[in-house]
């Protein structure tokens, strides 16, 4: 069950990358805001779409040339676009409709909103490396760094999405409530399908690191692909050291014997000079008083008598 486990694994993993990256460049989802029944705000990470309510319609028809600037409200912005214009006029609201928290609103779903995506972007990246490092291991060769390297990200990808939800839902919870002290508007959509789903998904994330954990493990043959992997290495090893030997010996490093007339080395002399051969096949000593070749001479001392 090793392998097919470890292959389900990288398959949901190469899977759960690809929904991030999706949900993330999704327009629009994330919230769906009821703006006192005149208009409703889709909200993605972002930008924003606005949507006018019957009632707007209604009051443009009613006003003529004067309700010309309501129907301009349908459209879309980018979610830095709104948070100026809202700071930017955040007196103003203060004075007419006495919510003085809309900028600081504006901003956190702002914050929140690049934080998701840029976490959201990360656990994509982090489970695609988990798939390659499961492909590697479970197709090409069973080898223990790429399945350690693979259950780092298989527990890294599920860990970064989730912290951006979190985050995420933290720093936005203040937009639904954003303008409820009207009377129409307790009716506010909050959070919307995509977000839903994106904790959905963020909960199901583990279960490539589940499976990779529980069933699939290692490999039987990762044990033989260790060992031949390390006779290979000592194999490049011993290829390197002799060839820095011969091309230290090339260059000189080391000295070389005096060659002889017929072409071949003269072999090197010896620490003392050896005995001469005499006329009938022995040995004569060796003379005293020679230089022995190991840097020094020996004393001559006349012949001895008995």
């Amino acid at each position: 069950m090793g392998k097919g486990a470890g292959t389900a694994a990288y398959i949901l993993a190469l899977v759960c990358g690809v929904f991030w990256l999706i949900v993330i460049v999704l327009p629009s989802g994330w919230q769906a805001k009821d703006c006192a029944g005149l208009m409703t705000i889709y909200s993605g990470l972002f930008q924003l779409d606005f949507e006018p309510s019957l009632l707007l319609h209604s009051l443009s028809m009613l006003l003529g040339k004067y309700g010309r600037a309501f129907k301009k409200i349908k459209g879309t912005a980018s979610i830095k676009e709104m948070q100026d214009q809202v700071c930017n006029i955040d007196g103003i609201w203060t004075r007419t409709i006495g919510q003085n928290d809309s900028c600081e609103v504006w901003s956190f779903l702002l914050y929140g909103s690049w934080i998701m995506a840029i976490l959201g972007f990360c656990a994509a990246l982090f489970f695609f490396i988990a798939a390659g490092f499961g492909y590697q291991y479970w197709t090409d060769e069973a080898r223990e760094a790429p399945r350690k390297w693979a259950r780092v990200f298989y527990v890294v990808a599920p860990c970064t999405s989730m912290m951006g939800m979190i985050l995420y839902t933290a720093l936005s919870w203040n937009f639904s409530n954003w303008l409820n002290h009207f009377p129409s508007g307790g009716a506010s959509l909050g959070y919307s399908h995509v977000f839903m789903l994106a904790w959905f998904f963020s909960i199901i994330s583990w279960i490539p690191c589940i499976i990779n954990e529980s069933f699939a493990r290692y490999s039987w043959a990762e044990a033989g692909n260790e060992e031949r992997a390390m006779f290979r290495k000592e194999q490049r090893e011993d290829a390197l050291m002799d060839a820095s030997y011969g091309s230290t010996a090339a260059s000189g490093g080391y000295a070389q014997q005096p060659p002889m007339g017929d072409g071949g080395y003269a072999p090197a002399p010896m620490g003392f000079v050896g005995q001469e051969q005499m006329g009938g096949g022995g040995y004569a000593p060796a003379p005293i008083g020679h230089d022995t070749g190991a840097g020094f001479t020996m004393p001559q001392v006349g012949p001895q008598y008995n």
